[in-house]
Order: C-alpha cells, then structure tokens, then sequence
C-alpha cells in the first residue's frame, strides 16, 4: 500500500491573495507560528514573569511588613508610609524616559522601577501585536502571583520574628532581598535582546519570526510591521511627536482609572482585611485566593482578546468590574458585613489585572513608528504610574477601617477611566471613517512615510474586530486598492484570491454603505457576462477608488460567468525564434507539460512599451543591448555547466545539447507563469481566462520590468549611433529613466513574483545618474533594500512553490539527478518546473553573495558563518559538481583533447559557480571581522576563503591559461565572458585582503601575500584585455527578422558588420562597479608601492594611465564612475608636479588650462602667502605665465641632459 502525499485539507493554508501580495509567508503554518510562539514563550516569559514577580513582591512586602509591626518599630506615622512611595513612583517615571535611578539614591523601589514599563516594550519586539497583550498578561499576571505569594511568605516569615535578633517583618525584606539578588544574576544570560541574536532560536524561526513582524496587521488592510519607515538614526521629533499626541493623554486617564485602585489595593489590602476583625496571619492568607483569581482571569481574557482582536470590549467590562467592586466596598464597609467587603474587594482585583495588560496594548497598537511607540509607551506608563504616588495617600490611618475617602477616590478615577475609553473608542472610529473618504492620491510617498499614524492609511484599531479578518486567522481578507505610487512599506495586496466573508445579495459597495448614501453600483447591470458591468458606482469613480462593488459582486458568480471579454486582450506568447540562448524547454527538456503551456492564452511575456522618457527607437536598442550584454553574461552563470542544480543535467545525454547560456526574464516569466496556473488551479478559476485584477497586475509588473531593463541599459547609450543623441540628451535620457524606474519600483515591492525580484535586481545594479543630487540619492530606495526585498520576495516564492503540489506529489528544491544522495525524485510533471526555479534561485543565491561582499549586506540565502559553507546543500552541489568536472578535465588531459571554444566556454562558466563560492568565502571573512567576531570564527572563515582559493587553483588555474592561449580565435562573447570570471575571482580576494589589512590582521594577510601580489597582477592585466579587446554592438535597432547582436556571427558577415560597431569590452562590461572597485584597490596599491619605492615611476605612472583610460571608457553616466575618476585624475596630476621630468607634455595639457581645480592641486604644494597671492586674478595669470616657463625649461633641460636633470620648482 502506497501513502498518499498530504492534500490541501490536511494543513491549514493562507489566502492565494494573501500569498501574492507578501501579507502571509506560506513558509509556515497556522501551527508552525504557534509552535514558535510556545517556543519563544518558555524561553522569555518565564524569566519575565519572575523578574515582575520579584519586582513586585518587592513592593508589596512594605504592606506585609506594615502589618507586622514595622510601623510601630520605626516610630512612624500613616502619613509618613504614604509619602514613602512618592519617590518610588518618580523614579518610575524617570525609568520610563531611559534615566536609570536618581544619583545618590539605593532606595529598592527606585532601583525596580523601570522594570514593568521596559519588559511592555520589550515584548512588542519579539512578539506580532495582535498577539501582545497575551503575553503582556502572562508577565503581569505575575503581579498578581505576587501578590498571593508574598501573603504566604509573609505569613511564613513572620513566625521567624525574634531569629537573630530581628523582627519578624525585617526578615520579610531579608529574605524576599535575596531572592531577588540570585534571580538577577542569572536573567543577563536568560534574556535575549532581539530575535535577530536569539541563539535559541535556528535560522528558519528567526527568519519566521522576523517575516511575522514585518507583515503585521493594523487597521483594515494588511500592511508591515514598519509601515511608517523612520529613519534609523534617533531624531528628536518622533519624542516630540509622542509628547502632542492627543491620544496618549487620553489613555492616561483609562491608566489611571485601572493603575490607582491596583497600587491603592496592593498597598493596603493586607491592612483593610485586619481592620475587618481578622488577625494578622489570616489577613495574610486571605489575601492568597483573590490574587491567584485575577492572575487566572487575566491570562483568559487576554488569551480571548488576542483572538477575537479586540480590546476596547474587554477594557469596559473589566473596568466597570472594578467600578462594581468599589461600590459593594463602599456600600457595606461600617455594617458588620466584612465578608460583603471582601467579595467587593475580590471583585474589583478581579477587574484591575486583566485590564492593565489590555490598556497597554491598545495604546501601543494605535502607535506607528518604533521610536514614536517607545516614546509614546514610555510617557503613557511613567505618567500612568504616577497615580501610585496619589493612590498611596488615599488610605489615611484615620480613615480605618471604612476607608471611604479612598474607595471613593479610586472609584472617581474608574469612573474616568471608563469615559475615557468609550471616548477613544469613539474617537479611532471616527477617524477610520474619515480617512475612508480621503483621496491619497494627494499625498506622495515620503509624506505617507511621515506621517506615522497620522497616514490616511493607517487604520485606528477602535476595539472591534479587525475589518477583513476572521476572528480565528484562517482566512485574511481585503479590498482592492487604488494602484498609486506609496511608500514601500505600505502594502497593497492585489484582487487574486480576494474572498469575502459576507451575503452573497448586495447593492451597494462599502464606501456608500459606510457613508450612508445611494450607491448606483446596481444600475444597469442586467447583463452579467458584459464587461460594462464592471464599472465602478459614480462616487468611487469620482474619489479615483477601485469599487469594492465589483469584486463582491463577483464572488457571488459562478465560474462560468467569470469568461468576461476582456480578458480576452491579453499578449500571446512570442513566436517560437531561433536564439542564441537556450529557453526553459531546451534547458530542462521539452516533456508534455511544457507543451502544454502554450495553449493558454495567458502566457506571460514581457510588454515591449516604450518607458515615457525613451524618444524612438532608443527603448528597442536598449533591449537588445540588454539581452546581448547582460543576460549573455548573467545566463553563462545559469546554464548546465555553471547552475549546481541543473548540472548537466537536462534530460538529454548529449553533452553538446547541454546549455551554456539562459535567458534569466524568459527564466522568471515561465516560473511566473507556471505558479498562476498552478494557483488559479487552486482557486478554481478557468483555465482560460484570469480575472481583471491579475490582468492589471500582470502588465504592471511587464511594464516595471522594461523600465528597469531599459534604465539599466541607459549606460550603453553612448554607443549608439545617432546624431541626435549629444552628451547632454544622453544624461537627460538616463536621469529621466532611472527616475522613472525608481518611482515605478513602488508598484513591484509589495506584489511577490520572479519578474517582481529581477526588476528589484536590476533597479539594484543600475548606476546612479551623476547629475542626481546626494538628497535625493538619499530619499530614494537604496540599492540594498532593493535586494534584500527581492531576496525575500524569492524566499517568499520558493516557500510557496513548496507549499503546491503538482501530480500529486510535493514539490523539492533538488531533484535525485543533481544531489546524488537525495533517496526520492519529484514527479516527472514537476521536473521542468524545479530546473526553471532552481536556476532562479542560483541567480538570487549570486546576487545575495554579491552584495554582501561589495555592499556588506546581510546574506539572507546563505547565513554561512552560523552554519558553515560545508552543511548548506548549495555550497556542497557546488563543491560536488566541482570535482565531477575537475574529473572531466583530467579525461580530457589524458586524451589529448585540445581546447575548443565549445570547451572554453565549458570551462569558464563550469569556474563561475566556483568563483561565486570564493566570493561567499571572502564575504564571510569580511563579516567575521566587520562584527568582531571571535578570533577562532575569523579564522575558520579565512582557512574557508583559503581552501577555495586553492581548488580554484587546482582545477581551474590551468585550463584558464590554456584558454587564454586560444583566446584571440574565440568569439568576442567567448572573450566577454572569460573576461569576467577573470575580473570578478581576482577582485574578490583583493576585496577580501583589502579588508584584512584594514582589521589590521597582519597574520592573516601574511599567509595569502603570493596570492595577493599574482591576483593584482592577474586584474591589471585582465584591464589591459578589457580595453584591446572588442565586442560587436548593434549601431540602432535590429528589424523584425534581424538580430543586431547575432549577425555577426551569422551567415552575411558583411552586412551584419555593417549593423555593428566594435567597442572595447571593458566599455560594455554590464558590472562597472566591479571595474570601480578594482581600480581602487589597484590605485591604492600603487601609490603603496610608490611610497615604498618598491615600483620605479615609470610603470606606475603607465599603470595609473591604464587604469584612468578604463575608468574614461565605462559609462560616464554613473556617479560612482566620475566620483572615482576624479579622485584618479587629482592623484595622477599630484605625482606628476613631483615627478615633472616624467611627465611634461601631460603637465603642459594639464596646468596651462588653469581650471579652478588644478590650480588647487597645485597651489595646494605653494606656501600660505603665495597661495592667497595666487586667488586673485593678475596673481593666477602671473602664475600661469611662470609655469609655463618652468615647463619648457623643463623641457629643454630634459631633452639636452636626461641624466643630471632636476625639476625647478614655481
């Protein structure tokens, strides 16, 4: 008997919706997040709850101890043991603002004080908000254990009165004291501060429990933890924020109507139960079943809040228990009634602990931006607590034992707090509703971001149920949005998988219905299946909104009216061409399933619309530059030789069908395409058409996806021959796109998807224009989070396509034929799909190794340091797919085989995959030092970095030679390609050595000093091949049936050349600030070299000569490349005014000019005096006229006595 694989009923699964749009990561489970949760639970509460136990039992023993006899022993007042817990409370209130005691003073309470309002904020960075108040209950209810606890060990202490001498409450504080000494000795190695540190937790829930806060609910949409993105420097304006906002205020007074009665009763309810009649030991014990009552209430009714997502309802109930409680006090104290009094008292304790928990809570929901919250939280708790000063001198002594002043008192303040609620509630209601009506498309994205929840889309949670959601979380709903341009940590989810909870029979849409006005979405609707009833009611029409009308609408249809004729305009997929790249079906094997695709008319592709800033046939030629540049480079790195996943390994046996080179957009619109079906599938939408929705969504991210392809091909522009394109339109074509891509860039954050990433990726590696100015280069989305998102997006996929099944059977990252140890292997059906998306993965596992070696970002595919390269099973495929072609290569050797280009390229995209596992290892060198990490983990990293070096060395070094030898007879991609791999290995160790000596790891750098001076010399060189080598380029646009970049090799040589141009590779070379990068450290070694006179001036002035004509030949756009051209050309200039007889005819051209910046340089040698002589203007014509004498005799002197000559100076 066979198992069958689990279905979709056997594990709980988000929205399609919700999964698209990145508001559920379906990497887990309803069950998965509560396991973690329980996790998270046993390691922090416990510690959290004994602390607060600790704190509070602390506080209460004074009331204990007031009972046993302290009063009379110290010779003190009522009022004196009231005023005593003023000065607690103030140092309560300094606590919560970050002040840690108050100088000179040891006084316990004050030392305790900050405790509560640190551990409120602390779990709010640990744990989602909707399931806060939970936790914030466990910790608090152990107050409430305290309360009971300190009864009994008091009642137990007290019977040590006269032991050693002491009184009996002495050794109350004593022992309780020393309790509290030990416990804090051990929470330092308890308490964890973030789940990014946590090292209790593994990698995969770390990354859950991250991914579960950033994709928080607030309001009526799903929207990130982050929603209003602060900057991550501290700015006194979100203090300021905190201390104006109304709301806070307003809450004060709900904290005090739950705070007083709680320190009133904690602090006298010991004595109100022995003024009843009852000794003191019963009065002890009688404190015991009332706080274990509340602790258990509260920890229920926060557990039910968190559920059902409301607070407000909860905060009323408990609220007016403890209104109830102090009238039955009040109403029986003086009657002969004590029992009545306790039952009052119980009632009202009863009240106060659970709805402590849930005030905090609410406030901090209602708060967005962490540095408002902190703030926002700190004043709401240092001001609430305040009300223990004012509730300690309510029970006067003279008072006993009715107390009515003070149950009067705290009954006033309940009373407020009660108002105050139904006024907050009412309040946030209003707002919401408001903010409905607000057109956002007034605002643009950095107001929204500034706002913080003040934003018209931030939802006030005023205590029901949050809008869209069901109260047990399996399904999440929301309504369409407007598609405008937000800021990216606003999330708009799209339509698919919109579901909707409510009756099927409707005629209005919410807006109308919310506004209590005629909706006439139900006018003329008679014919269901024409598109004309789509439209949306006058009054969206009239506000810009998407109806939610319509999509309610249409979840009361059945499948067969959803064929609307509109969606019928969809793009066909391209004719089936000839390329000089393989496509998915030729790389993975063309089986049924494959061809079945075609049928659809679905199929995605890539629209071909000009971007608005491109002027005719400009956008056409920066798509074929792009496909013959970068996706010819980047797809080498994919294909069956390179992709450990695909190794060789496409359902074919002969070696000569095998891929070299993959088209990485065709990679992404297949993988896109297979998961629509495969999630249409599941939402029994028809195979033949998508719903209006998709289809908007769909064409967004095709035209994103040509923005950036076209931004990122800017840089070629130059190249193109066209006399109506000067070097000024140049740089306003390529501003104009790289603005245009980074607003459209907005659209593509929050929708999940492979061509969503590869427009990230390419946003990422596309130069800032020179002329862009560093403000807005700063209010923009830097290049890092642009990968890091796109890296989740694809996590955010890969986990999804693991959730699906296809034919029945899960689907794997690795198939049995890639990982030879692997015991099962996937459907056959589900083969094609695992090798297109595993090759996509591999393009996202290179750009995370990428930049987090060149931008020091966190690698989110490969944690390396924590796990090591030898167990993640990608490093390992690599190593495995290394020796297996090192194995080839030596049956080449022994057979004589020479070195063809078809072997070349073999071989150089086979050293890819290795040279990006030299990069991992050099990042992670580089992350070992940037942290600090331990001498022993840095060392483990560089012996790493070290044993790749020499396997790449092993295998690769001379078959790289042989192929060098051969190199001029191969094709200029053969030569772009070898170029690369040379460029990129040799810079990664510089990079990496680079930051050795900056650690001042001298050991280290020691060990690798051949290597370092062979990858210099090897990158120098690799320069000089990049600028005496040439690539064909297309000269404009190729027609319907010409390729530009492929007629050069075709048949028609003649003509094709005379489509093209030839152009120095490193000019095209589709990573120019790899080229940066290594100039730098190259420049940086020469000038070392120079000043140790280990490099005579003459070659290092040829070097440095070499090194500015490529930085002169990358595009000139960027301004990373004019930045560090400029600071080469001022280097250059200086060592050449110091060594004059080497450089004259330069000098000549240089200092005759006499620009505003070489008469700094030079004036810069000159003395104070003759500096300011020289900023005037006869002094700086004198100035000229002088160095240009100095020149020519120079000149002379050179020419007539090359030995004895010596520069003069001006």
């Amino acid at each position: 008997m066979t198992m069958s694989s689990p279905t979709h009923s056997d594990t709980e699964k988000p929205s399609a919706s919700a999964i698209e749009n990145g508001i559920h990561n379906p990497l887990h489970s309803r069950e998965t997040e509560n396991k973690l949760l329980r996790k998270m639970d046993l390691r922090l509460i416990p510690m959290l709850a004994t602390l607060y136990l600790l704190a509070f039992l602390d506080r209460g023993n004074i009331g204990n101890a007031k009972i046993e006899g302290m009063l009379t022993d110290l010779h003190m007042t009522g009022q004196q043991y009231s005023l005593a817990h003023i000065d607690g409370n103030c140092a309560e209130l300094s606590w919560s603002f970050g002040v840690p005691y108050f100088p000179g003073s040891g006084c316990l309470y004050r030392a305790e004080a900050g405790l509560y309002p640190g551990i409120a904020y602390y779990i709010t960075l640990w744990y989602p908000r909707d399931r806060a108040q939970y936790r914030q209950a466990l910790f608090f209810s152990a107050a409430s254990v305290a309360g009971a606890f300190s009864g009994l060990l008091a009642y137990g202490i007290a019977k040590m009165n006269g032991v050693g001498g002491y009184a009996g409450w002495r050794w109350i504080f004593i022992l309780e004291g020393l309790l509290t000494v030990a416990v804090s000795l051990i929470a330092p190695f308890a308490i964890h501060d973030f789940p990014e540190t946590a090292k209790f937790l593994t990698e995969e829930e770390r990354e859950l429990i991250i991914t579960i806060l950033r994709n928080q609910t607030t309001g009526e949409g799903f929207v990130h933890a982050d929603v209003i993105q602060e900057e991550t420097k501290f700015r006194a304006r979100y203090v300021i924020d905190a201390l104006t906002d109304w709301q806070i205020y307003l809450g004060l007074f709900m904290y005090w109507g739950i705070t007083c009665p709680l320190y009133g009763i904690s602090f006298f309810l010991p004595s109100i139960i022995k003024d009843l009649g009852y000794t003191s030991s019963t009065a002890q014990l009688l404190t015991v079943p009332i706080y274990i009552t509340a602790a258990v209430v509260a920890i229920g009714a926060a557990w039910l809040s968190d559920r059902r997502k409301q607070r407000s309802p909860f905060l009323l109930f408990f609220m007016s228990l403890i209104a109830i409680g102090f009238i039955v006090v009040i109403a029986s104290s003086g009657r002969g009634a004590p029992g009545v009094v306790y039952l009052g008292v119980f009632i009202a304790v009863v009240g106060i602990y659970p709805a402590f928990p849930g005030n905090v809570t609410w406030i901090a929901v209602n708060l967005a931006g962490d540095y408002k919250r902190a703030a926002g939280m700190a004043l709401h708790i240092g001001l609430g607590n305040m009300a223990g000063a004012m509730a300690s001198n309510f029970y006067r002594s003279q008072d006993a034992p009715k107390y009515i002043l003070g149950h009067a008192l705290e009954l006033g303040f309940c009373v407020a707090g009660i108002i105050a609620v139904l006024i907050l509630r009412r309040s946030y209601e209003t707002i919401n509703r408001r903010r409905d009506q607000i057109d956002v498309s007034q605002y643009d994205a950095n107001q929204i971001a500034q706002m913080g929840d003040r934003s018209p889309m931030f939802r006030k949670h005023e205590g029901r149920a949050l809008n869209g959601e069901t109260p047990d979380h399996q399904l999440r709903f929301v309504r369409s949005p407007p598609q405008l341009n937000f800021s990216p940590h606003l999330h708009f989810p799209s339509v698919k998988g919109h579901l909707v909870p409510r009756r099927t029979q409707f005629s209005s849409c919410d807006a109308c219905r919310k506004s209590r006005v005629a909706c006439d979405a139900m006018k003329g609707r008679s014919a269901l299946t024409s598109p004309t009833w789509m439209n949306s009611c006058t009054r969206c029409q009239n506000r810009g909104r998407h109806c939610t009308f319509e999509w309610i609408e249409k979840a009361a249809l059945p499948n067969s009216k959803r064929k609307y004729d509109v969606l019928r305009d969809v793009h066909e997929p391209p004719p089936t061409t000839p390329e000089a790249r393989a496509t998915p079906e030729s790389l993975v094997g063309h089986r049924s399933s494959v061809q079945n695709w075609s049928r659809y008319s679905t199929r995605p592709s890539i629209e071909r619309q000009n971007p608005v800033s491109t002027p005719g046939d400009t956008h056409e030629w920066l798509r074929e530059i792009y496909e013959g540049i970068f996706e010819d480079v980047f797809g080498s790195w994919l294909g069956n030789y390179s992709c450990p996943y695909v190794f060789r390994d496409n359902g074919c046996q002969d070696p000569k069908q095998l891929a070299l080179s993959v088209s990485i957009s065709r990679l992404c619109q297949e993988c896109d395409y297979w998961m629509k079906r495969v999630q249409g599938q599941g939402m029994n939408l028809s195979e033949e058409g998508e719903s209006p929705g998709e289809i908007d969504s769909d064409r967004q991210i095709n035209h994103s996806l040509s923005c950036a392809v076209s931004a990122f091909s800017a840089r070629w522009l130059p190249l193109k021959e066209s006399s109506a394109l000067s070097e000024l339109s140049v740089m306003d074509i390529v501003e104009s796109l790289w603005r245009e891509v980074r607003r459209d860039i907005l659209r593509v954050i929050n929708r999940p998807c492979y061509r969503s990433a590869l427009t990230l990726f390419l946003f990422a590696l596309t130069p800032i224009p020179a002329r862009v100015s560093e403000e807005e280069e700063n209010d923009g989305i830097p290049a890092q989070f642009c990968v890091q998102v796109a890296l989740q997006q694809v996590l955010t996929l890969r986990a999804l396509q693991k959730s699906l099944e296809f034919n029945g059977s899960k689907v794997t990252s690795i198939s049995s034929a890639t990982l030879p140890n692997a015991t099962t292997s996937p459907a056959p059906v589900t083969r094609d799909f695992l090798g297109i998306e595993s090759m996509i993965y591999w393009a996202a596992m290179t750009f995370d190794t990428s930049s987090s070696l060149t931008l020091n970002t966190k690698s989110l595919l490969s944690p390396g340091l924590s796990l090591g390269l030898e167990q993640e099973p990608s490093w390992r495929l690599v190593r495995t797919c290394t020796n297996v072609f090192h194995e080839e290569t030596e049956a080449w050797r022994a057979q004589g085989i020479h070195i063809t280009e078809e072997r070349a390229n073999q071989i150089i995209a086979s050293a890819a995959s290795w040279k990006l596992f030299v990069w991992k290892a050099a990042a992670l060198v580089k992350e070992a030092l940037r942290e600090g990490r331990e001498d022993e983990t840095v060392q483990v990293a560089f012996d790493t970095a070290v044993d790749a070096i020499n396997q790449y060395s092993l295998t690769y070094h001379d078959l790289l030679i042989a192929c060098e030898r051969r190199i001029q007879f191969f094709s200029h991609k053969t030569k772009l390609r070898w170029y690369e791999l040379i460029l990129h290995y040799n810079l990664s160790i510089l990079v990496m050595l680079d930051a050795v000596e900056i650690a001042g790891r001298m050991d280290l750098l020691e060990k690798l000093k051949v290597v370092k001076a062979d990858a210099e010399g090897s990158l120098f060189n690799c320069l000089i091949f990049g600028l005496n080598n040439h690539y064909l380029v297309p000269r404009r646009p190729a027609g319907e049936e010409q390729h530009g970049i492929q007629l050069a090799e075709e048949d028609g040589r003649a003509a094709a050349l005379e489509l093209t141009r030839k152009v120095p590779l490193i000019a095209i070379d589709p990573y120019p600030h790899h080229v940066v990068a290594g100039v730098r450290i190259l420049w940086k070694a020469v000038e070392r070299d120079l000043e140790n006179d280990w490099l005579d001036y003459g070659v290092a002035e040829h070097m440095q000569d070499t090194m500015l004509n490529a930085l002169k030949l990358l595009p000139q756009a960027s301004k990373s490349v004019q930045t560090v051209r400029q600071q080469a050309e001022a280097s250059f200039i200086r060592n050449s005014l110091d060594n004059t007889h080497y450089n004259v005819e330069r000098l000549k051209h240089a200092f005759i000019s006499g620009t505003p910046a070489q008469m700094r340089i030079l004036s810069a040698k000159l003395p104070a005096g003759k500096q300011r002589w020289i900023a005037t203007g006869s002094g700086r014509t004198k100035f000229l006229g002088t160095l240009k004498s100095i020149i020519l005799q120079c000149s002379a002197q050179r020419e007539s006595s090359p030995e004895g000559y010596s520069a003069p100076t001006p």
